[in-house]
């Protein structure tokens, strides 16, 4: 079984499909790693969520004793983080596509051989 570790939040992540049946349907070691990355990174902007959430409360954000200044420095920061997850995302997301059109493309070339 195959796990996608979130370093910041302790969060581990089981790869979401069975891959124990008979046929051999393990996915290349490219494939279960960029997942992986893919659900890294959507962590990343979950949690970032979270924060920016958080510093939008005002009950929140006052709990944490910031200064308007220090709370707009933070969103600003949390955002241009935010901003190079999802940019780091897309070719992953990209790349997974392709991955799937080449597997779907080769099953329908053996199944036009048989």
């Amino acid at each position: 079984m195959f796990f996608a570790f979130h370093s910041t939040t302790g969060q581990a992540t089981p790869y979401p499909y069975d891959i124990s049946g008979d046929r051999n349907e393990t996915p290349s070691p490219e494939y279960v790693l960029l997942w992986a990355l893919q659900t890294v990174l959507n962590a990343d902007i979950e949690m970032i969520d979270a924060v920016l959430a958080h510093l939008d409360d005002p009950e929140a954000a006052e709990s944490l004793g910031l200064s308007e200044e220090e709370k707009a420095e933070a969103k600003v920061a949390q955002a241009s983080i935010r901003e190079r997850a999802q940019a780091e995302l897309h070719p992953v997301t990209a790349r997974i596509a392709e991955i799937v059109e080449e597997a779907k493309k080769k099953e329908l070339d053996i199944h036009a051989e048989l």
